[in-house]
C-alpha cells in the first residue's frame, strides 16, 4: 500500500516535472531566456530519493509555477487576442485592397480595350488621311494642268482678238477709202440728177396749179412771157 502510494506520488511528480520543463521551455522561447532544466527542477532519479519535506516543497513550487503559468497564459491569451484582432483587421484591409485591385484591374482592362479601339480608329484615320493626301496631290496636279490650259487658251484668245481687231481695222479702212472714191466720182451726176428732178417737180406743180386756177394760169403765162 505504501509502495503503491509512493509510486503514484513519483508518477505525479514526474508529470509535474515534465509539465514544468515544457512550460519553462515555452517561457524561454517566448522571453529569450536560456534555462537549465537540470538545475531548475530535480530529476526523476532524485525524486526517488527525496523525503516528504522535499515533496511538499516541490508541490508549493509547482503550485507557484502553475499560478505563474496561468497568469502568463492569460497575458499570452490577451496578446494572442490583440494579434488576432490585428490579423482580422489586416485581412479586412487585404479584402478591401483586393476588391480595389479587382476594380482597378477591371478599369484598366476597359481602358486597354478603349485604347485598342482608339488605336484601330487612329490607324484607319491615318490610312484615310494618306489616301486623301494622295488624292489632294492628284487634284493639285490636275488643277495646275487646267490652269496651264486656261492660260494657254487665254493667250490664244488674246492673239485671235488682236488678229480680229487688226482685220476689222484693215477692212474698215479699205471700205472707207473705196466709199470715198465712189462718192467723189458720183457727186456731179448725182447733183445734175437732183436738179433735173427738182425742175421736173416744179413744172408738174405749176401745171397742176394752172389747171386748178385759170387766173393763176394767166398770170403765170404773162410772167413767163414777160420773162
Amino acid at each position: 500500500m505504501a509502495s503503491s502510494m509512493a509510486l503514484s506520488q513519483k508518477h505525479y511528480l514526474f508529470q509535474v516535472n515534465q509539465h514544468v520543463q515544457a512550460s519553462v521551455m515555452f517561457l524561454s522561447v517566448m522571453d529569450g531566456a536560456e534555462l537549465d532544466f537540470n538545475n531548475t527542477l530535480p530529476s526523476s532519479s532524485s525524486l526517488t530519493t527525496s523525503n516528504p519535506g522535499d515533496y511538499d516543497k516541490d508541490l508549493r513550487l509547482a503550485a507557484e509555477l502553475g499560478r505563474y503559468l496561468l497568469e502568463r497564459n492569460h497575458d499570452l491569451q490577451n496578446y494572442i487576442n490583440v494579434l488576432q484582432k490585428e490579423l482580422d483587421d489586416k485581412q479586412c484591409e487585404m479584402k478591401l485592397l483586393h476588391a480595389k485591385f479587382l476594380s482597378t484591374r477591371e478599369q484598366l482592362d476597359t481602358k486597354c480595350k478603349q485604347t485598342e479601339i482608339l488605336d484601330a480608329a487612329n490607324f484607319d484615320l491615318e490610312q484615310e488621311l494618306t489616301s486623301q493626301r494622295r488624292d489632294n496631290e492628284k487634284n493639285q496636279q490636275h488643277i495646275k494642268e487646267l490652269l496651264d490650259l486656261c492660260e494657254k487658251t487665254r493667250k490664244q484668245y488674246s492673239d485671235i482678238e488682236l488678229e480680229y481687231t487688226t482685220f476689222r481695222a484693215k477692212q474698215f479702212s479699205s471700205y472707207f477709202i473705196s466709199k470715198q472714191a465712189k462718192s467723189s466720182y458720183q457727186t456731179p451726176a448725182f447733183s445734175t440728177s437732183i436738179s433735173n428732178k427738182r425742175q421736173r417737180s416744179n413744172s408738174i406743180s405749176l401745171i397742176s396749179m394752172r389747171n386748178s386756177n385759170p387766173l393763176l394760169n394767166s398770170s403765170v403765162s404773162s410772167n413767163l412771157f414777160d420773162g
